[in-house]
């Protein structure tokens, strides 16, 4: 007589495919490059993709520093690895993804803003924030004095006691 196999539960380990030695699978960058183009933000971005955030920026710190050093020598270090051309390759494409998700949401507020003027004030206040701020621009009169300069005053009620 067949039986029916167990029903999985949630505490069952799940079962996934072998991944390279970092766990940048090409599915994996996918999901990432994915997101961020989209706009979505890294732990979310993280999640859907199955790695934590801390191991997203370790990637990318990795790829912007080989980028950074083949910048400035013209070449790859010596001793770079697969996994590290993983890793610039996969800086590349999350650095170009994210600038056309920026350039697609500077794109819908410009186009917001022919018609409400929130859309351009939210879009100055934050892309040309030297020149549009909300408040008052500081000048000498309110910037704050150095803190050797400030003096201290303390309050101290008269209960009737003697102070010593």
């Amino acid at each position: 007589m067949r039986t029916a196999p167990p029903r999985p539960t949630r505490y069952a380990k799940p079962t996934a495919p072998k991944r390279a030695a970092t766990g940048l699978t090409p599915a994996v960058r996918r999901a990432i490059v994915s997101g961020a183009k989209a706009g979505i933000p890294w732990p979310v971005i993280a999640a859907k993709s199955g790695v934590s955030p801390h191991q997203i920026r370790r990637w990318r710190t990795r790829g912007k520093e080989l980028s950074d050093y083949f910048a400035e020598h013209g070449k790859l270090p010596d001793d770079a690895t697969v996994d590290d051309m993983d890793c610039l390759r996969f800086y590349d494409e999350v650095e170009v993804a994210h600038n056309c998700a920026i350039e697609k949401f500077a794109k819908t507020i410009n186009k917001a803003g022919a018609k409400s003027w929130v859309a351009a004030a939210w879009w100055l206040e934050r892309c040309a924030s030297g020149y549009y701020t909300k408040g008052k621009p500081e000048t000498e009169e309110t910037k704050p004095q150095a803190a050797s300069a400030q003096k201290v005053m303390l309050y101290l009620p008269d209960n009737g006691r003697d102070p010593q």
